[in-house]
């Protein structure tokens, strides 16, 4: 256990379908970028050829909150169950507060 506070690289982890792209998850990113806050967003962070699940781990183990994007056609897509599985620890059992984002849904 380090005596120092972990540092991290981003103060939110963006996480969407990639159907929500260009009708929520964008809008999102921008809107937090304007606020200051500095944001992984896949949109503009991975590229053809990536390794997908080693950038996404890479980039969650680097940001301070989570912050997911539920649609209809997101909440059961396997891509987007396993990040937030990742981003709630349960591969490493670090924790970090997760922010739900609904879109076009309501919480029932």
């Amino acid at each position: 256990m380090s005596f120092f506070p972990k540092t991290y690289s981003h103060e939110i982890f963006l996480s969407h379908a990639v159907e929500d792209r260009a009708s929520i998850a964008d809008e999102v990113n921008q809107r937090l970028q304007a606020l200051g806050v500095k944001t992984w967003y896949s949109g503009n962070e991975l590229a053809t050829g990536d390794d997908l699940k080693e950038k996404i781990k890479k980039a969650i183990d680097e940001s301070r909150f989570g912050a997911v994007i539920f649609s209809r056609g997101s909440i059961h897509r396997q891509w987007m169950i396993t990040e937030l599985n990742w981003l709630e620890g349960k591969e490493t059992g670090e924790t970090r507060v997760v922010i739900p984002i609904l879109y076009d849904m309501t919480i029932e």
